[in-house]
């Protein structure tokens, strides 16, 4: 991808939508009884609400002296630069795309969870916007994430949270199928293998707190859709 794509938005747009965008100046103060924030060059930003958005940064290895993170631009055009010259080079850390890293209280859940997708990083995004709207309905949906791999797409719904029973719906290791995770006879979660409509109508009955049966998830003539009605 060239380099002028990277940004989440042009420059244009945040002034077609009347954002200021304050690049490269760290916040010195934040100014809470004036609701005045002091930058390191000096000026100065008034506010009404504010929203602090702290990012998050890659473990170190103390072992790995010449380690590259891949974290901001610098590193990822180091690490281009190897791949042109063609050289070698170890991989230490990969996953779902690494997303938000904050633990979070979950009403659905009665507990603290993580997400580490950018699909949760980016609802919760939306979520905190409306909360500074004046919005006070709590950030209460079922994280969701993907992978596709080759030919098989994956999907997961739920909390990683401990389950006590596994029930399946089709053959296991023979795609589709989907396996729903459940404690205290509670479904909690599910993974499909190529059987995305499952996935979708799972998460669908988790939100909605609707109780259901081990034989009903298993049972691929159950339309899980009925059971929000």
């Amino acid at each position: 991808m060239p380099r002028d794509r990277l940004p989440l938005r042009p420059a244009d747009q945040y002034r077609e939508l009347e954002i200021d965008l304050e690049l490269g100046d760290r916040v010195l103060d934040l100014g809470l009884p004036e609701r005045t924030v002091l930058l390191e060059s000096g000026k100065t930003i008034g506010w009404d609400l504010l929203c602090i958005a702290m990012g998050s940064d890659a473990r170190r290895l103390d072992t790995l002296e010449d380690a590259v993170y891949l974290r901001e631009l610098p590193a990822a055009e180091l690490v281009r630069a190897k791949i042109d010259r063609r050289e070698s080079l170890d991989i230490v850390g990969a996953g779902f795309i690494a997303g938000d890293v904050t633990r979070f209280f979950h009403p659905l859940y009665e507990t603290s969870i993580r997400v580490e997708h950018f699909q949760t990083a980016e609802r919760q995004g939306f979520a905190v916007g409306r909360a500074m709207a004046g919005e006070t309905d709590p950030y209460r949906e079922v994280p969701w994430f993907w992978s596709d791999q080759y030919d098989l797409n994956l999907q997961y719904v739920g909390a990683g949270l401990p389950w006590e029973e596994i029930v399946v719906r089709g053959e296991l290791g023979r795609p589709p199928f989907t396996a729903f995770y459940l404690s205290a006879g509670r479904l909690v979660a599910a993974a499909g293998i190529n059987d995305h409509h499952t996935v979708a109508r799972a998460r669908r009955v988790m939100e909605a707190g609707k109780d259901i049966s081990p034989r009903q998830l298993a049972d691929p003539k159950v339309d899980l859709r009925r059971l929000l009605a």
